[in-house]
This record gives structure tokens, sequence and C-alpha cells, in this order.
């Protein structure tokens, strides 16, 4: 796992070096491997109960789904109001609070229901 993590890190200086960075949703080939590292790592960690489990168990689904259409709204807005630099550091955390939200207000709209 640490070596993918480390290729994705390299593949990220290599496109900022080539001037490729700045690109909204950059994929790397080693960040798959990386990504499944990193479930199978979790998998087999045992952790008590608390809120980011809950949140993982009950919403991980809906968190992988739904989030690629609201980071894309998310950042049209920030584009229109032209906050693009300051967004760029706060994007991932901005998309996954809004994602959970986003699910806690379906569920409680009864548009989506529980996966357990």
């Amino acid at each position: 796992m640490l070596a993918f993590i480390v290729f994705c890190i390299a593949g990220i200086f290599c496109n900022i070096s080539f001037g490729m960075h700045n690109k909204i949703g950059d994929m790397y080939i080693t960040t798959i491997f990386a990504s499944i590292s990193l479930f199978i790592f979790c998998i087999k960690l045992k952790v008590k109960e608390n809120v980011l489990s809950r949140i993982g168990r009950d919403d991980c689904l809906y968190i992988y789904i739904l989030h690629p259409a609201i980071s894309y709204e998310i950042l049209s807005i920030i584009q229109k109001v032209g906050l693009q630099s300051s967004y760029q550091y706060f994007s991932t955390t901005i998309v996954l609070i809004t994602t959970i939200i986003s699910i806690r207000v379906l569920r409680k709209l009864r548009i989506i229901g529980n996966l357990i």
C-alpha cells in the first residue's frame, strides 16, 4: 500500500513539473491500487463503534455514488463566485461534509433508505 501511495505522490509531482497540474479530478493509475489497498486495510482494521465508523458503515455507498455530482455542483457555484484558489485547498472536506448532509436530508425525506 505504501508503494502505491508513493507512486501517487510521484505522479502528482510529475504532472506539476510538466505543467499539467490544476486539473480538476486528476486520476492516476496508481490511485486505483492505493484505494484498493486502503480499503482492504480498513476492512481488516478493528475499531470501536464511533461517529466515523457509523458514517462509513451507513453512508459509504451513497458517498461514493453522490460525491461526483455534488462536487461538480459545488465547483460550478465556486467558479461563478470566483473563489477557485481557496476552494482547491478545502474541496475534499467541503464535498465530503456536503455529501453527508445531503444523504441525511435525503433519508429524512425518505428518498433513499438505509443500507443495513
